[in-house]
């Protein structure tokens, strides 16, 4: 009789709406790579985050160890916890372990759909010691990485000299999720779906695109004027986190009142599974999705919606790029209302027609083999 693996899972489940939708198509991942033959226990890593409060916050230390040691499997991911921007972390990453301590762990550990693309500046140092993490990963009998469609595999091979064989590519575990929720039904109106981050706009890291906040909220102005006074539909903000409300008042802030109370929706900011169930059933039921965060982006297209991806963060072109559609996202540089608008223009104009239904199944059967092929080495299976 098949052995039910006990699973550990570490990453962030409540914060962000988008790393929910990744985890929940890890969930469908999993029961097929192994069948449903598993249990699966979350665990919070926004408690070892450096900001959090001292009274709080956790430590990758002895205790921790001791604790996943006690698993079958760890699992990390899926979001940028390789990102190597983390001030004082001895891996340059959120995950500030010293290597002696990775030797005394016993549990298999797959990092699932992570990224590694700075968005943030990156301290002096920092390269230094993630050079050294990485390649005791890729040394490490006991450890395999899977990085997410994010642009993750070019900055490997461009500045750590990383050979293209070394680096397993997947889709992001986000491609994997769908919702049967259909929050949006009742409502009479056709609309537009968007996301605008608040956090992305002031990144200023090699992965982020300069833009002037108030350059960049007035062009979103001028989208939404077109999209409400051109065509009669309405638009609806989804906040994936609390702070893109901030941005959502921002935009608010500058336009008509008569706009807002007759066309503007705004999705709750609630967290968790539920949240992305909820919000991204929105997004399902849109006309188009307009997004500047990668999760909107990744589950807009994997659901079949129109989306247009506004690109903040290099990673979103970078998934666009990987998965063959390299028309579908636009830079927020400069004014870049005029070319989103003649992409909402060309999807209306063409709405007589079907949904271009953009075929997936390739890269996701990849993806699955990669998961499978790595759990069944690391558990010598």
């Amino acid at each position: 009789m098949k052995k039910k693996l006990n699973i550990l899972h570490l990453a962030t489940f409540k914060g962000n709406i988008g790393d929910n939708a990744s985890h929940i198509g890890l969930r469908k991942i999993l029961d097929i790579a192994l069948e449903g033959e598993y249990s699966l226990t979350r665990h919070e890593i926004r408690d070892y985050y450096k900001n959090v409060s001292l009274d709080f916050r956790k430590y990758f230390d002895e205790k921790f160890v001791s604790y996943i040691n006690n698993f079958d499997l760890l699992i990390i991911g899926g979001g940028g916890f390789l990102d190597y921007f983390v001030q004082d972390s001895l891996t340059g990453t959120t995950l500030d372990i010293s290597i002696d301590l990775l030797d005394t762990i016993r549990t298999p550990i797959l990092f699932s759909s992570v990224g590694c693309d700075p968005n943030n500046f990156i301290p002096n140092g920092n390269e230094k010691k993630f050079k050294k993490f990485l390649d005791y990963i890729f040394q490490s009998e006991k450890m395999d990485i899977l990085f997410r469609n994010d642009g993750s595999k070019d900055n490997l091979e461009s500045n750590f000299n990383v050979k293209p064989c070394d680096i397993k590519t997947i889709l992001d575990n986000g491609f994997f999720f769908d919702t049967t929720t259909k929050i949006m039904d009742s409502f009479d109106d056709n609309y537009i779906a968007m996301n605008v981050s608040f956090d992305q706009v002031n990144m200023s890291g090699p992965g982020s695109i300069d833009i002037k906040p108030e350059i960049f909220y007035s062009e979103i102005r001028k989208i939404v004027r077109h999209i409400v006074y051109r065509y009669n539909i309405n638009v609806c903000f989804i906040p994936h986190i609390f702070s893109d409300l901030k941005s959502i008042n921002f935009i608010l802030d500058g336009l008509e009142d008569s706009l807002i109370r007759n066309h503007i929706i705004i999705a709750p900011c609630i967290q968790g599974d539920y949240g992305a169930n909820y919000n991204f059933s929105i997004y399902k039921n849109s006309e188009i999705v307009i997004g500047t965060r990668f999760h909107a982006n990744v589950c807009g297209v994997s659901m079949a919606v129109d989306t247009i991806g506004l690109s903040i963060l290099k990673r979103v072109e970078s998934m666009y790029n990987n998965i063959g559609i390299k028309d579908s996202f636009i830079r927020a540089e400069n004014f870049f209302s005029h070319s989103v608008c003649k992409k909402i223009d060309r999807i209306i104009d063409n709405k007589g027609n079907s949904r271009v239904l953009h075929d997936f199944n390739f890269l996701k059967n990849e993806s699955l083999k990669l998961h499978k092929e790595s759990i069944n080495s690391l558990l010598n299976i």
